[in-house]
This record gives C-alpha cells, sequence and structure tokens, in this order.
C-alpha cells in the first residue's frame, strides 16, 4: 500500500509518501542510536532514503512541490555544519534556508554521505526544477551532480560532456560558470596535450585583444576553446 502512494495520479498522495519517507527515516535514526557503528548506521539510513527516493524519480515525479519538498529532506538529512560536528542537522536546519548556507559555505554535505545517494536522484532534481522558482536549489544540485561525476561511469550516465555543454547556455550565469569550470577540469584531467595547445591558443588570443579575462575566467576559456576546436 505506502509502495503505490507514489504512482498516485494526485500529487498530494505522492506527497503523502515524500512525507512517510521521511518519517521512516527521523524512526530509523532513533531505533538505530547507540546500536551499530556510525558507518553502518549511517549506511542504514542513507540506504533506506536513497532507496525511497529513488521510486519517486523513477514514477517520473514532475510537480514541483514534491521534488522542493524531496530535496529539502534529502538536504536536511545530508547537511552538517561547517567547521562543527553532526549533532542532529535534520533538527536544526531550516528547510528554505538550506541551499543559501550550503551556497555560503555554512553547511556541506560529506562525500562520505553523498556515496549513497543516486546520482539520478540529484539529476532529476535538477532537470525539472524551474530556474525561475528554484535557482539555488539547481546550483546546489549542479555542485552535488559535479562531485558524483567525478566518477566516470556516472559522467557517462547523464550525457556526458554534452550534459554540461548544454548547461553553458543555461540563463543562470552561476550554473554556466560551475559547468565551465568542470568542463575545463575533465579536459585538463583526460586530454592533457589537448589542453595545453588550446592554452597555448588563448595565450596568444589574450595578448592580441589585450583581454586578460580570457585567462581568468572559465567560462570564456571554455566557449574560446569550442570556438578553435570548430
Amino acid at each position: 500500500l505506502f509502495g503505490s502512494l507514489v504512482t498516485s495520479p494526485r500529487a498530494t498522495t505522492r506527497w503523502c509518501y515524500i512525507s512517510v519517507t521521511e518519517r521512516l527515516v527521523i524512526l530509523h535514526k532513533f531505533q538505530l542510536q547507540g546500536g551499530q557503528g556510525d558507518e553502518s548506521r549511517l549506511a542504514t539510513i542513507f540506504r533506506l532514503l536513497n532507496r525511497n527516493l529513488s521510486k519517486v524519480v523513477m514514477a517520473h515525479e514532475k510537480n514541483e512541490a514534491n521534488l522542493a519538498y524531496m530535496f529539502d529532506v534529502m538536504a536536511n538529512f545530508m547537511s552538517i555544519r561547517a567547521g562543527t560536528l553532526p549533532e542532529d542537522p535534520y533538527s536544526e536546519q531550516l528547510a528554505d534556508s538550506t541551499c543559501g548556507l550550503f551556497l555560503s559555505g555554512h553547511l556541506i554535505i560529506p562525500l562520505y554521505i553523498l556515496k549513497y545517494i543516486n546520482l539520478s536522484i540529484f539529476y532529476h532534481l535538477f532537470i525539472n526544477m524551474s530556474p525561475r522558482t528554484a535557482a539555488d536549489m539547481r546550483v546546489t544540485l549542479l555542485f552535488l551532480i559535479i562531485e558524483k561525476c567525478r566518477n566516470k561511469t556516472l559522467f557517462d550516465s547523464i550525457g556526458g560532456i554534452k550534459f554540461f555543454r548544454e548547461l553553458l547556455g543555461d540563463r543562470d550565469p552561476r550554473i554556466a560558470y560551475h559547468a565551465s569550470r568542470f568542463l575545463l577540469e575533465q579536459l585538463m584531467a583526460e586530454k592533457p596535450d589537448q589542453y595545453r595547445s588550446f592554452l597555448h591558443h588563448l595565450i596568444c588570443k589574450a595578448q592580441q585583444t589585450n583581454d586578460e579575462k580570457l585567462l581568468e575566467n572559465p567560462y570564456l576559456q571554455i566557449k574560446a576553446i569550442m570556438e578553435i576546436a570548430s
């Protein structure tokens, strides 16, 4: 019965599925306190969260209110305050400020937690949230996507370079900027000789046009490299 909520035609019923998932994770947190090692306890909690939220993705949820709620639930469980021990971040953080705190460096999402959440969840949220109403959320999601995409298999699973190249035209300049930085990192890591050749061309162009920004701004660099490559 619980599993059928996620495929209901009513958005409010599907919202209930996410709400019940949230409560189940909270329940597991309390039940497992002191019973297992920290790593084993984290694995149990986040596998439950990942499994249930993956079903939302597989059901092709598109309702933005449900997606935003799903992000808040996930982010609140995953986030810890920067520079402090993870006491109970879920009870301390306000859902509407999570992205702002993350982008300002006051919250972090540790890699040892991030590994438990499927890339497909972040990707689904990113491509289905409106840039107009969820700008900070999309930037936060892009950071998480980039971190997961340092794994080549995961990188390829969402379209690889094509996906990130398309982000260069995003309306949010922050999205375009961070996508371009990641593309440059990929080029330097995967094709260092080709990158050095492109860099030589960029230095010459910057000197000819007296434009230092070309060497400082990754967005301008990757756009120029794309022009050279074409």
